[in-house]
C-alpha cells in the first residue's frame, strides 16, 4: 500500500472558529486556509469521505471546498505511514511559514 498527501482548500468563514484562529496566529488575512492530510485511498474518495462525514475533520466537512491540487502536486507516494505523517507535519508548516491558516491531525 501507499500513501499520499492531500490538501483541501477551505472557506475564510473556517477562520470564525477560535480553534482554528488560535492555531494559526501568524496568519496573513488573504492567504489560503487548508487542511493538510494524508491519506492510503485517492485523494478524491479521501476528500469525498470528509464532505459525507466518514471519518471527517470537522473543518473539512464543513468548510471544504475542493482540493487543492498545486499544493500537494510535487509531494509523491509514501511506502510507510509514518513517512507519510512526517511529509503530512512538513507540508503543514511549510505553508504555515508562508502565512497560511493550517490545520492538520
Amino acid at each position: 500500500m501507499s500513501y499520499r498527501l492531500y490538501v483541501a482548500r477551505l472557506k475564510p468563514q473556517v477562520l470564525e472558529n477560535r480553534k482554528y484562529r488560535e492555531a494559526n496566529p501568524h496568519y496573513i488575512p488573504g492567504k489560503p486556509c487548508v487542511y493538510v492530510g494524508a491519506t492510503g485511498r485517492t485523494r478524491d474518495e479521501r476528500f469525498e469521505q470528509h464532505k459525507t462525514g466518514y471519518k471527517a475533520n470537522r473543518f473539512v466537512k464543513r468548510f471544504g471546498t475542493v482540493l487543492f491540487e498545486w499544493a500537494f502536486s510535487n509531494t509523491g507516494e509514501f511506502e510507510r505511514w509514518a513517512d507519510a505523517v512526517v511529509g503530512e507535519e512538513a507540508l503543514a508548516a511549510r505553508y504555515r511559514s508562508m502565512g497560511w491558516a493550517v490545520w492538520q491531525n
